[in-house]
């Protein structure tokens, strides 16, 4: 039996991804809004500075990828990453919130410089981080665990994230928005560099003869992808599940300020989704474990189809109801979480055991790309949608642009969910085949294909 992981191992670990989510959630929900509503540009174009930054951020994570997968130090491949990256990460965030003087293509150019430089500096981090957790244990269920501790101390990013920034704002700021908001980004910058330091001493990376990977040219990198079909059946799964959780949390703010007439209510929802999240992390992963990640990963595409056939059916326009049906989406959304995250690693042995070379740090920033390119084409379509519908920030609207806001989400959402759960529906790595491809691999034989059985 293999040694298992300790737990303060998994809980430093995870609480690197806290770090990481404070920034991530910080994003997700407040900087498009930070663009049109404080900022004051149009929806149309904080959507495409979003794109262009995502976009741009995702094409650098599989080249940063396939170069910490070429690096040796005394600390490993990737821990180092952690020390050097945390400092200017917390400087660019800050940057990110700060609101230029200035107006016209010099303020659009100052925005979005100031996001790619967000970017970089989020890479250098994220994708060493990621990548630690193939090389920390090669055992699928105590990757299941580690997801699940992820989405555990990325649900405490979350309620942090939801619950504190709007009124820490309001106090910081003494009567400017966009001051206050910039000293939030200051302070959420200091805990999260906090946390990469505690990862960094709390990880350990095992030796290079354990995983030894012969440096290749980077050109071979993508033709492994190739014979990795569970690789892509999980990016594509990635692709669709960001266009949905895109739209929801992009959504949440401009629902509760416009429908439901209640913009404070917002932080109640986005910390009580967090709470659920809290909750029901573990209680997936069990289901991972015992039925397999993808069954799992099914149940919860399930589960968010049910959730938005409800809003339909109910048009949330109460605090109450609102906060409601966002909770409900946070149970299917911290699911599909889990599987993706637990399956991950799962695809750097899979890809090794086809095309015989390991290459973890590429495959992990090549599904950063996915996700962060389809972040921001989603954010992209999401602008456009509203500007379409005609909606414009802090103006009175129409009846018809409020009712399409619920549309312009849920449509999104439901393209998402259905789309994520075809791609794992055809996923290779069904119950039982991740283990019998380590044996395969530890005993070094030329293994036959496993079966695709359930």
């Amino acid at each position: 039996m293999k040694p298992r992981m300790p737990l303060h191992r998994k809980i430093g670990y995870a609480f690197g991804d806290y770090g990481c989510n404070l920034y991530w959630q910080s994003i997700s929900f407040f900087l498009l809004f930070f663009y049109t509503d404080i900022v004051g540009i149009p929806v149309g174009i904080a959507g495409l500075i979003y794109m262009t930054a995502s976009i741009f951020d995702g094409c650098i994570d599989p080249v940063v990828g396939a170069l910490m997968d070429r690096g040796r130090t005394r600390f490993g491949r990737y821990r180092h990453w952690l020390l050097i990256g945390a400092l200017p990460l917390a400087v660019s965030f800050g940057l990110l919130y700060w609101k230029p003087e200035s107006q016209g293509y010099t303020l659009l150019a100052m925005l979005l410089v100031a996001h790619l430089f967000f970017r970089i500096c989020y890479t250098i981090i994220a994708v060493p981080l990621a990548s630690l957790s193939a090389r920390m244990t090669d055992s699928s269920s105590e990757r299941t665990t580690l997801a699940s501790l992820r989405m555990l101390f990325g649900a405490g990013a979350t309620a942090t994230v939801g619950f504190v920034t709007q009124p820490l704002a309001a106090t910081l700021g003494a009567g400017s928005e966009a001051h206050g908001i910039f000293l939030v980004a200051v302070v959420l910058g200091t805990v999260a560099t906090f946390a990469f330091l505690v990862a960094f001493a709390s990880t350990r990376e095992p030796s290079e003869k354990q995983h030894a990977i012969p440096k290749v040219a980077l050109s071979s990198y993508f033709a492994c992808v190739r014979l990795n079909p569970a690789f892509i059946a999980l990016a594509l799964g990635l692709l669709f599940t960001t266009v949905s959780t895109t739209s929801l949390n992009k959504s949440l703010i401009y629902y509760f300020k416009y429908v439901v007439h209640d913009e404070a209510s917002a932080r109640y929802a986005l910390s009580s989704g967090a709470f659920i999240s809290l909750i029901l992390a573990p209680g997936w992963a069990i289901l991972g474990r015992r039925a397999g990640k993808r069954i799992m990963w099914l149940a919860a595409v399930g589960c968010g189809v049910v959730g938005l056939f409800g809003f339909l059916v109910v048009r949330p326009t109460t605090p109450t109801t609102a906060t409601a049906f966002f909770m409900w989406m946070q149970i299917a959304t911290v699911g599909i979480q889990v599987g993706y995250w637990g399956t991950l690693p799962d695809t750097v042995e899979y890809g090794e055991w086809r095309s015989g070379v390991r290459h973890e740090s590429f495959l992990f920033g090549l599904f950063m790309f996915v996700q962060k390119a389809g972040f921001g084409l989603a954010v992209a379509i999401y602008g456009a949608a509203l500007s379409t519908i005609g909606f414009h920030a802090n103006t009175e609207m129409t009846a018809g642009t409020l009712e399409a806001l619920g549309f312009v989400m849920v449509g999104l959402s439901a393209t998402g969910l259905i789309g994520s759960g075809i791609s794992a529906y055809f996923s290779p790595l069904r119950l039982g085949v991740h283990e019998r491809i380590v044996n395969d691999l530890a005993n070094t034989v030329t293994p036959a294909r496993p079966s695709r059985r359930t």
